[in-house]
């Protein structure tokens, strides 16, 4: 069949350019910077990093702040910006940020790779990431002092309800099997001298089960403050006058 009997070829539209809000439509991207917001965002940046080293955490988040009114969608103020809101526990204001981060730099790797981290730290059962860093702390203390007095009721405070329960229910059964020893509990009590009746023959078999309880209890203990050690709240501190400087 000649070309001519075929009929004329189907035009071909030509595909739009990709753009970077394509990659993430339902997060609003941030505006790109223009070439003078992000000279002015980068000094505030280098100054915040300064302040930073010297301890100067009131003077640094300044910057910081001043950084991120400039040029909210500089790449380099996103990344700061959300490290800086890890480290101080805040992973789910972070991990907002860097969504909307990647929906203006699909392709930057340090945003997907920041992003990442905060997806698989955050969890349905953690309730820490959603408070602010004094109230972590204040949430860690008192799981601390729970899991004192009965263990894992502290990781269930903090949302790690399976571990919680792995602790409760591993010294609950360990007490259990001690109570179920014959001479048991009661021959420790009567060799301690804290039975006043009579004499009882000791069955050193409970020592078994108290001493995992007690493993399981201090393990989780721990863990508990260790845990809650993560979280630490950002000092503030009043601004050095200039006199003290170096400069």
């Amino acid at each position: 069949m000649d070309r001519d009997e075929a009929g004329p070829e189907p035009a071909v539209t030509p595909a739009e350019p990709a753009t970077e809000a394509t990659t993430a439509p339902d997060v609003e991207p941030f505006e790109l910077p223009s070439h003078q917001q992000i000279d002015q965002a980068e000094k505030e940046l280098q100054g915040y990093m300064v302040l930073k080293r010297r301890g100067s955490d009131a003077a640094a988040t300044k910057a910081l702040d001043e950084a991120q009114r400039l040029a909210p969608g500089y790449a380099q103020v996103i990344l700061m910006v959300a490290k800086d809101l890890v480290e101080r526990g805040q992973r789910r204001k972070a991990n907002d940020l860097l969504k909307r981060g990647l929906a203006t730099h699909p392709k930057n790797p340090d945003i997907e790779r920041l992003y990442a981290e905060t997806v698989l730290a955050l969890s349905p059962h953690n309730a820490l990431e959603d408070l602010t860093s004094v109230e972590v702390m204040a949430r860690g203390k008192v799981a601390a002092i729970l899991t004192v007095l009965v263990p894992g009721l502290g990781q269930i405070v903090t949302g790690r309800v399976k571990l919680g329960l792995g602790f409760l229910v591993v010294w609950g059964v360990c007490w259990i099997w001690a109570f179920l020893i014959p001479n048991g509990l009661t021959g420790l009590a009567s060799v301690m001298g804290l039975n006043r009746g009579s004499a009882l023959d000791f069955n050193a078999t409970v020592l078994l089960p108290l001493f995992f309880a007690m493993g399981a209890h201090f393990s989780a203990i721990a863990d508990s403050t260790v845990y809650a050690k993560r979280f630490k709240p950002r000092t503030i501190e009043r601004p050095v006058p200039p006199v003290d400087k170096p400069f």
